[in-house]
């Protein structure tokens, strides 16, 4: 859809483990759209809280959403995939280049 915005979708968490189920990749317009050896991963619609952070900031970010923001708020999270926001100005070779992670939640 956009070959300048790609996603990191973080599904299927194991509280336990913390082992969970990662996909990078690119919105397309249907699954059948997708190259031949590759997955897709359907992420419904939601509501979600948006965070602002860096590759080396990514787990403070996630430990301060989860732990500190959520209890806070209004919001429960809802268990959905966590997304991962990339647009066309991140450089990942840039360790102060921001993107956003996005967390289902629900009132």
């Amino acid at each position: 859809v956009d070959k300048h915005v790609c996603y990191g979708v973080s599904a299927n968490v194991d509280e336990e483990t913390h082992e969970f189920d990662y996909f990078a990749g690119f919105e397309v317009h249907s699954a059948a759209d997708i190259p031949e050896g590759m997955a897709s991963f359907d992420v419904p619609a939601a509501t979600y809280a948006v965070f602002r952070t860096t590759l080396p900031g990514i787990g403070e970010t996630f430990d301060r959403a989860y732990c500190n923001w959520l209890p806070q708020s209004e919001y429960q999270a809802t268990g959905g995939p966590d997304l991962e926001l990339y647009d066309g100005e991140f450089d990942p070779n840039d360790p102060e280049s921001t993107f956003e992670l996005y967390i289902p939640v629900s009132k």
